[in-house]
C-alpha cells in the first residue's frame, strides 16, 4: 500500500510540473507576441526587423516560429499577401513540431485574413473553424474573441447579417470578459456596419461614435480608417453630404500618412462621387485624376504580385506534396519493419515448440524462452512508445509517466509468463515422452 501511495504522489508531481512549466512557457511566448503584434500595426517595417533580430538570436523552435509569424503579419500589412502565406506556412511547421497550440491557432487566424481578404470566404472560414477548434482545446476568451470577430466579419461580408450578428455579439461578449480594449474597434465597427444594413441608423451610429474614440484612443490608424469609411457610406446614404465629406476627408488623411495605396484609392473614388453630388466639379475632377493614377499604379503591383502569389502557391504545394510523399515512404517502411518482427516472433515461438522434442539442456532452452519473451514484451513496449509520443506531443514528463506505468505492468507479467510457459513446455515434453 505505501508504494503505491508514493508512486501516485511521483506522478501528480510530475504532472504538476509538467502543467506549471507549460503554463509558464505560454505566458512568456504569448507576451512576446502581443508586444509584437502591436508593433505590426503600428511600424510593419520595425516590427520586420524585430522579426528578423528574433529569428537570428533564438534557437527556441517555438520562437523561431514566432519570428516568421510575425514576418508574414508585417508582409499582410504590407499588402505582400503570397509572402505572408509562405512564412505563415513555415511558421505552422514549426508550431506543430514544437506543439504550440497557441502559435498554430493565431496563424489559422492570421490566414484567414488574407483568405478574406482576397474574397476566398470558404477556405478563410474553414482556416477560423481550425483555429476555434484547436482554441476548443486551449481555452483562451481572447483567441476566441479573435476568432469569432473574424467568423462574423466573412458573413458580414457574404451579406448574412443574422449569423454576422450572432457571432460579432459573441466576440463583444468574450472581448469585454478579457478587458482588452484593442479588439473593441473591430467589433464595434462591424457592429455599426450590421445595424447599417439592417436599416437601424440610431444603433449604428452610436456604435460608430464608440468605435471611433476607441481607435483614436488606441491610435489604431488601420482600424480608424476603415471606421471613417464606414461612417463616411453611412451619412451618404442619409443625405449628410458635409458631415460625410467630413470623415472622408479624416480617413484619406490618416491613409496618406501611413501609405496604404488601396485605402487611399477606395476613398477618393468615394471622394469623386460626393462632389459630384455636391456640385463641387473642380475637386471631382481632381478626384477622378487621382483614382485613374492609383488604379494604374495598383494595376502593375497587383500583376506583380499574383505572378508572385502564383509562385509561392505552387512551391507550398510542391512542398506539401513531398512531405506527404516522405510520411508515406517513413510509414511503409515502418510497416515492414513490424511485419518483420512479426514473422521473427511466429518463428521463435514455433522454433521454442520444435526444441522440445531436441534433447537440450534446461537451461539452455529457459535462456531461449526468456529471450523470446522478452522480445514479445519489448514490441508491445515500442508500439505503445509510439502511440505514447503521438498523444502526448513527445512531452518527455508524460511519455517518462506512461512508460514507468507500462513497466510496472510488464515486468511482472513477464516474469509470470516464463513461469506458465515452462511449466507448459515440460507438461507436454513428458507427455511426448511417455508417449
Amino acid at each position: 500500500m505505501i508504494y503505491k501511495t508514493i508512486l501516485l504522489c511521483v506522478l501528480l508531481i510530475f504532472s504538476g510540473a509538467n502543467l506549471y512549466g507549460q503554463k509558464a512557457e505560454d505566458s512568456l511566448f504569448i507576451e512576446k507576441h502581443q508586444r509584437l503584434r502591436k508593433l505590426v500595426i503600428e511600424n510593419p517595417a520595425l516590427a520586420l526587423e524585430e522579426a528578423l533580430a528574433l529569428e537570428s538570436n533564438n534557437r527556441d523552435v517555438s520562437d523561431q516560429g514566432l519570428a516568421l509569424l510575425i514576418k508574414g503579419n508585417s508582409k499582410w500589412a504590407l499588402g505582400e499577401f503570397p509572402k505572408a502565406l509562405k512564412y505563415y506556412y513555415e511558421a505552422m511547421q514549426l508550431f506543430e513540431a514544437s506543439d504550440n497550440i497557441y502559435g498554430r491557432i493565431t496563424v489559422y487566424n492570421d490566414a484567414s485574413l488574407i483568405f478574406i481578404e482576397e474574397s476566398d470566404y470558404a477556405d478563410g472560414l474553414d482556416a477560423l473553424h481550425k483555429a476555434r477548434d484547436l482554441n476548443a482545446r486551449y481555452g483562451s476568451q481572447w483567441l476566441d474573441a479573435v476568432i469569432y470577430s473574424n467568423i462574423g466579419d466573412v458573413f458580414l461580408r457574404t451579406d448574412q447579417l443574422d449569423s454576422a450578428s450572432y457571432y460579432t455579439d459573441l466576440s463583444y461578449t468574450y472581448a469585454k470578459q478579457t478587458q482588452d480594449s484593442s479588439l473593441y474597434p473591430f467589433i464595434l465597427k462591424n457592429q455599426a456596419t450590421i445595424y447599417l444594413k439592417q436599416n437601424d441608423r440610431p444603433k449604428a451610429r452610436i456604435k460608430f461614435d464608440e468605435s471611433l474614440q476607441v481607435s483614436e484612443a488606441l491610435k489604431d490608424a488601420f482600424h480608424e480608417i476603415e471606421i471613417l469609411q464606414v461612417a463616411g457610406d453611412y451619412f451618404s446614404k442619409s443625405g449628410e453630404l458635409d458631415s460625410a465629406l467630413n470623415f472622408y476627408t479624416k480617413g484619406l488623411r490618416l491613409a496618406e500618412q501611413i501609405d496604404t495605396k488601396k485605402e487611399i484609392l477606395n476613398i477618393s473614388e468615394k471622394l469623386h462621387v460626393l462632389h459630384e453630388r455636391l456640385g463641387q466639379i473642380d475637386s471631382a475632377y481632381y478626384y477622378s485624376k487621382k483614382v485613374m493614377y492609383l488604379n494604374d499604379s495598383i494595376l502593375g503591383a497587383d500583376k506583380i504580385r499574383l505572378s508572385n502569389h502564383y509562385e509561392v502557391m505552387e512551391g507550398l504545394r510542391q512542398e506539401q506534396l513531398k512531405a506527404e510523399e516522405e510520411r508515406k515512404l517513413e510509414s511503409q517502411k515502418n510497416l515492414m519493419q513490424y511485419t518483420v518482427i512479426g514473422i521473427i516472433i511466429l518463428l521463435c515461438i514455433g522454433l521454442s515448440f520444435m526444441l522440445r522434442k531436441i534433447k537440450i539442456p534446461p537451461f539452455w532452452f529457459e535462456v531461449f524462452l526468456i529471450v523470446v519473451l522478452l522480445v514479445i514484451f519489448e514490441c508491445i513496449t515500442l508500439a505503445v512508445h509510439t502511440f505514447a509520443a503521438e498523444v502526448t506531443h513527445h512531452s518527455p514528463i508524460l511519455m517518462l509517466l506512461i512508460l514507468v506505468v507500462i513497466a510496472s505492468v510488464l515486468g511482472p507479467l513477464h516474469h509470470h509468463s516464463v513461469k506458465h510457459a515452462k511449466r507448459i513446455f515440460i507438461r507436454k515434453g513428458e507427455e511426448m515422452k511417455s508417449t
